[in-house]
Order: C-alpha cells, then structure tokens, then sequence
C-alpha cells in the first residue's frame, strides 16, 4: 500500500499537540518564563535527537563505504555479515 492510513483520532490527538505547543511558543515570545524554559527544553531535545542522527548516519556511511577488516584478511562487510550468519547458524 502506497498511502500510509492514518485514524481521525490519531490525526485530531496530532493537531491538539501541535496546538499546544504553537501556545507555549506564543506565550514564550510574550514573555513567559515558564513558557521560554519548555522552549528551550524543547529546542535542546530536538537539537539532540538531530546531532545523534547525524552522527548514527556518518558512522552508518563511514562503515558502508569502507569494508571491514577482519584479522589479515580484507573483506567486505557483505562477506563479514554472511560470515557472521554462518557462525551465527551453526
């Protein structure tokens, strides 16, 4: 199926949250102070997810784009993997 399905309550529960947070947004520009800290919370912990994605696809890219090297022998990591399958299996 192409189009993911998607329930009314899901979607109703979507725009509630986001409408709660545009209300702490807009309460933290006013000048809120209890407003400006779930901001700002929320911006670190978006920032965080954000450089832990970033540092998961480099090392992810890091590690496909260059075969690992197993004792002397340098092999692919598709060889690696079925290697391990192997051991794995037995």
């Amino acid at each position: 199926m192409l189009i993911p399905q998607f329930t009314i309550r899901w979607l109703l529960a979507l725009t509630a949250v986001c409408a709660l947070l545009s209300l702490i947004v807009a309460r933290a520009i006013a000048g809120s102070g209890w407003a400006v800290g779930i901001s700002a919370a929320l911006v670190a912990l978006v920032g965080i997810v954000l450089v832990h994605l970033l540092f998961y696809a480099g090392i992810w890219l890091i590690g496909y784009l260059f075969p690992v090297v197993s004792g002397d022998k340098l092999r692919s990591q598709r060889e690696w993997q079925q290697a391990n399958a192997r051991t794995i299996s037995k």
